[in-house]
């Protein structure tokens, strides 16, 4: 496997050359100096996977028998690191929605609070109404067959 550093179409340094890898001892290079990367640099990665000798069928996959291809690189510091304006508006966009979301859903909550509030205020006067009328036609019931 190898790791190249192109600029400007121009390649610049092997980051990783390897001939040989085993999962077991995996290799970890570290550059000293370091390797700058600049806006626009590209990485390019080469994988060769020599089944030739295999007794089965060489598949993708991750297993360790299966042909592969892992490079991984750390980049420090992360400050370094600046992203594209296209990935800032996307995070300002998913934070507008998602506060325009909570706005929508306390709306909807007070909204749901202040129906069921009017609902349970409408049912407990019609039954107090009720009773005082149950009440009423009974005192009148009692004034009517009493004897005068």
């Amino acid at each position: 496997m190898t790791i190249e550093l192109y600029r400007g179409g121009n390649k610049v340094a092997d980051i990783t050359r390897d001939s040989f890898y085993s999962y077991d001892s995996p290799v970890i290079h570290s550059h000293s100096p370091s390797i700058d990367l600049y806006p626009g640099d590209e990485i390019k990665t080469t994988c060769i996977f020599n089944a030739m000798s295999s007794q089965r069928y060489v598949y993708y996959g991750d297993a360790t028998k299966d042909e592969m291809c892992f490079g991984f690189l750390f980049v420090y510091p992360k400050d370094a690191i600046s992203f594209p304006i296209a990935v800032v508006v996307i995070v300002v966009v998913v934070v507008v929605v998602v506060v325009v979301v909570v706005i929508v859903v306390v709306v909807v909550v007070i909204v749901v609070v202040v129906v069921v509030v009017v609902v349970v205020v409408v049912v407990t006067m019609r039954i107090l109404i009720n009773i005082i009328i149950t009440v009423i036609i009974i005192i009148i019931n009692k004034e009517i067959t009493r004897p005068h």
